[in-house]
């Protein structure tokens, strides 16, 4: 797109739903991460369902390895692109990010989550999928890790993360 013809190109609800996608989804992610920083100290990390995960042993002093697994979107471009740069830094941790597409990654998701095969430490996940997954006993509920949801994450954004929801049907 040429300078001259960037003003004039009409903003979509489509553009402003996918930039909020990715910089909420980058806040969660960071704080996500942030928090796997301080969990992270003995020779082994908490996978799905507190399975081993596929990180190898992690000397307190930080490094080892986390693998994140995710459908391919551009709205993890700057999860990709900058977080994770910032949490291998900060923490010492190598992050390897997998990615495959929709489908593909559901299942395989699904697939390493029941036989707990722990090919993945951490899923990227749509919203959707979170009644299965649940539903098979693949999520791990974080507040028992001690991890509670900061105060400036939107509430209709935190309720998706539940299951059962909180409120509505269920």
């Amino acid at each position: 797109m040429t300078q001259d013809n960037l003003g004039s190109r009409l903003v979509t609800r489509r553009d402003i739903l996918k930039l909020g996608l990715a910089v909420g989804g980058g806040a969660a992610a960071a704080s996500v991460l942030a928090a796997c920083g301080g969990l992270i100290g003995g020779t082994q990390t908490i996978g799905p369902s507190g399975s081993a995960g596929a990180s190898s042993s992690i000397a307190a002093g930080g490094g080892g390895k986390l693998v994140i697994g995710a459908f391919e979107d551009g709205a993890l471009v700057p999860f990709k692109g900058t977080i994770l740069p910032m949490f291998q830094q900060a923490t010492g941790i190598n992050v390897e990010f997998l990615t495959e597409p929709y489908d593909s990654f559901f299942a395989k998701a699904l697939q390493d989550g029941q036989s707990k095969a722990g090919q993945y430490d951490i899923y990227i996940m749509d919203d959707p999928w979170i009644p299965q997954y649940a539903a098979t006993g693949i999520l791990e509920d974080l507040g028992k890790h001690g991890i509670t949801p900061s105060s400036d994450f939107a509430p209709s954004f935190l309720d998706l993360g539940y299951w059962p929801p909180r409120t509505g049907p269920r």
